[in-house]
């Protein structure tokens, strides 16, 4: 282990034994010095965000301090790494040509982690890129471009928090859903993290299938920005309120930005635009896959849903206390848990109640499972939209705080003050059926009144935006 690495160790081991939010500062200090040694950058630029990304408003000064340490030494490693590629490759020889097109029209969505179960990002992205190519007549594709680091990294901290990679096999494949167009994917061979060959595969994909735009996504937008010197580009944030790029234009899902970390005002010379969408989209029609007899439950039971693959880390303290209460509190209510293989997240709650989790794994029919349990009830966590659209379209009632994409689904007048009254009403709808049918024809209406193809104009929108700023830049340079 290198002395940055022990030192990055011993800092760790002080934050998790006694959650000193100093050390995770003192962390941010080091990561910044590291800006030349792009894979270790990258590496732990993820599990120190992962970290804080989960601190749940524990620490909300210190994350606030962490975030500006990472954001400024972020915007010096990208332009380190600009400028590296400025010297080991001829950019005119592999620059895009994209002159002759005067709209972007071949858009790349670039994700940290390519995962298609259905109700994830990924999901998301493949139905805007089927509404693009229907409605507008462009030919998108999906990068799964893994990011997030290796799981062999994780000594750098006592826990390892690395986030999840890849879920197909390397190289071009479609994205299929039921009934739906589909949607060209490709899967990078080179491996988690930051690279050099990784930066070359990324030039070399998007240059043979003529990329016009390329749209990344992330609270640090670090693929999508190596890019950002050769390819018009777009920063896609869905779940905070704000974004770390030097992207030419912003779009945001669901949240109200209201200013970027270092927004670099000289770095180009018109304003990059800003761009705000619903976090609605359309979800797979139900196939009826499911019945409660066949999973199994009694009818007389009451299934709230729980939907996400990072259901055990989000999972805190304050939530166990708010299923243990509902659970107390109604005998016939079980909580049936998707995105995650095993519910590590039962050993905060009491034996006796552990038995009434129901654990789905990841679960490709989240709308058909859905259908058969009575209300969503969201996690303590930053996204999660998908999940509760598909239970608005199914008609059930969706319980959350004003957090993350779900909070800004719901807000303002569907969103609770606290897990009190999260219980309160978990009980009011299991025990009225009234007040079930009632707030069931809500969200039935609040899916209905979204317009999602006004979310596509919006991103062509961004697009030529992305467009008009590189133009301006290439001028300019």
């Amino acid at each position: 282990m290198s002395d940055i690495e022990q030192r990055i160790f011993d800092e760790s081991l002080r934050f998790f034994r006694h959650d000193d939010i100093g050390a995770l500062i003192n962390i941010a200090e080091i990561h910044s010095g590291t800006v030349d040694d792009f894979p270790f950058y990258n590496n732990l630029l993820w599990r120190l965000y992962g970290t804080i990304w989960n601190d749940s408003g524990r620490h909300a000064k210190g994350v606030a301090q962490i975030m500006d340490i990472m954001a400024a030494s972020y915007h010096r490693f990208i332009f380190r790494v600009h400028d590296f590629m400025r010297g080991q490759f001829d950019l005119n020889a592999i620059r895009p040509h994209i002159r002759y097109r005067k709209s972007p029209s071949r858009p790349a969505f670039l994700l940290n982690s390519y995962r298609p179960t259905g109700s994830s990002g990924s999901d998301v992205l493949a139905a805007y890129s089927r509404h693009l190519a229907r409605d507008h007549g462009h030919d998108p594709c999906l990068i799964g471009v893994q990011a997030y680091p290796a799981a062999d990294r994780a000594p750098l901290f006592c826990a390892s928090i690395a986030l999840p990679g890849l879920m197909v096999a390397p190289g071009w494949q479609t994205h299929i859903a039921d009934g739906e167009m589909p949607v060209p994917v490709y899967a990078t061979t080179a491996g988690a993290g930051l690279s050099v060959d990784k930066i070359v595969e990324m030039i070399r994909v998007l240059v043979e299938r003529q990329i016009d735009v390329v749209a990344g996504h992330g609270g640090f937008n670090v693929i999508a920005d190596v890019l950002a010197l050769l390819w018009p580009t777009v920063c896609l944030e869905s779940i905070r309120d704000e974004a770390v790029s030097v992207a030419h234009a912003f779009l945001s899902l669901g949240g109200e930005v209201t200013y970027f970390r270092r927004n670099h005002a000289d770095l180009y010379p018109v304003p990059r635009g800003l761009f705000r969408l619903s976090a609605a989209f359309p979800v797979p029609p139900r196939r009826g896959l499911y019945t409660r007899a066949a999973l199994g439950l009694d009818e007389e039971d009451f299934l709230a849903a729980m939907i996400g693959y990072r259901l055990n880390d989000e999972i805190d303290d304050a939530f166990a206390d708010f299923m243990v209460d509902a659970l107390r509190a109604l005998p016939r209510l079980r909580f049936v848990c998707a995105g995650v293989n095993e519910l590590k997240f039962a050993d905060r709650l009491p034996a006796d109640l552990r038995g009434r989790l129901i654990g789905r794994g990841v679960e490709p029919a989240v709308r058909d499972l859905l259908a058969v349990c009575d209300c969503f009830v969201n996690t303590p966590r930053q996204g999660g939209g998908a999940g509760a659209l598909n239970a608005l379209a199914e008609g059930k009632p969706v319980l959350t705080l004003a957090i993350g994409d779900v909070g800004s689904l719901m807000a303002p007048a569907g969103c609770l003050p606290d897990y009190a009254a999260m219980t309160g009403r978990l009980v009011e709808l299991a025990t009225d059926p009234a007040a079930r049918a009632v707030a069931g024809a809500a969200a039935a209406d609040l899916y209905a009144q979204w317009d999602f193809g006004a979310n596509v104009r919006q991103v062509c929108d961004a697009f030529r935006s992305a467009r008009a700023v590189f133009d301006a830049a290439e001028a300019a340079r």
